[in-house]
């Protein structure tokens, strides 16, 4: 009987232990990934961290790269088999902060991976709409090249998502 629960015990230690670790991992991954800090990503990724993990507010290593448009961190994540389409608390998704960075090719580069042109924040935030706040023309053409509807009643005229 004692054999037993000793065995259970060690195995729930185990089990703690390890979750433990992982927590700490994906951690380390969202902070390198929203740092762009390239060569720690991938090192998180090859030890195992789980490339979808969300912080407390739903926000993922994608999230936060495209956001501070961390190009190379972008593609190595979407790589390793980041949803392009999760969505944080707020609905934001990757696109969706990709857009508010400027940078062209971190958008691209979700729209290539199939990200939803069109899906919009809980506050009716998109992509588009994030783009031309900031006056990224380039990046509503881009968007609305993909199938995008763009404020002002302009329908892209590529494939929708």
């Amino acid at each position: 009987m004692y054999r037993c629960v000793e065995v259970l015990l060690t195995v729930l230690l185990v089990s703690i232990t390890s979750a433990a670790l992982a927590a700490g991992k994906n951690e380390d991954l969202l902070r390198a990934a929203w740092e762009g800090r390239t060569e720690d990503v991938q090192k998180y990724i090859a030890d195992g961290a789980d490339v979808n993990a969300a912080n407390g507010q739903g926000r993922s290593a994608l999230m936060g790269a495209s956001y501070f448009g961390n190009e190379n961190v972008v593609k190595m994540l979407l790589a390793a088999g980041a949803d392009v389409n999760a969505k944080d608390k707020q609905g934001a998704t990757a696109l969706i902060n990709g857009a508010f960075s400027g940078k062209e090719e971190v958008v691209r580069a979700l729209i290539a991976s199939g990200a939803d042109v069109n899906a919009k924040t809980g506050n009716g935030i998109s992509a588009a709409k994030n783009a031309q706040s900031k006056d990224y023309k380039t990046i509503v053409d881009i968007l609305a090249k993909a199938g995008a509807e763009i404020e002002g009643g302009k329908k892209g005229k590529g494939k929708k998502k």
